[in-house]
C-alpha cells in the first residue's frame, strides 16, 4: 500500500515538474513519444522470454542453443520493430513545426 501511494505521489510531481519545464504543448509531445515508443516495446518481446523460460524447464535441448535461439530471435524482431517504427514518425508528423517531435520519437 505504502509503495503504491509513493508511486502515484512520485507521478504526480513528475507530471507536474515535466509540465511546467515542457509547456503544455512541449508535454504533450514529450508524451506522445512514450506512448509511441511504449507501444512497439511490445513488440520486442513477444513472448520469447516465456517461451524459453518454459523450454528451458522441459529440458528438450541443451540450454546454450535455447539461449542462442532465443537471443537471435529477439535480435531479429527488434531488428523488424524498428525497421517498421523509424519511418512512421515522419508519416504522422510530416508538418515542419513537428521536426522536434520526429526526431525526439
Amino acid at each position: 500500500m505504502a509503495a503504491r501511494v509513493g508511486t502515484l505521489i512520485m507521478a504526480l510531481v513528475s507530471t507536474v515538474l515535466l509540465t511546467r519545464y515542457f509547456g503544455v504543448e512541449g508535454y504533450g509531445d514529450f508524451t506522445a513519444a512514450l506512448v509511441y515508443v511504449g507501444i512497439f516495446v511490445v513488440f520486442f518481446d513477444l513472448g520469447t522470454y516465456t517461451l524459453l523460460v518454459r523450454q528451458l524447464s522441459q529440458e528438450l535441448a541443451p540450454a546454450h542453443e535455447l539461449i542462442a535461439k532465443a537471443l537471435l530471435l529477439r535480435v531479429g524482431l527488434s531488428l523488424a520493430v524498428i525497421g517498421l517504427a523509424a519511418p512512421l514518425p515522419f508519416l504522422l508528423y510530416p508538418d515542419a513545426d513537428r521536426e522536434q517531435l520526429r526526431f525526439a520519437i
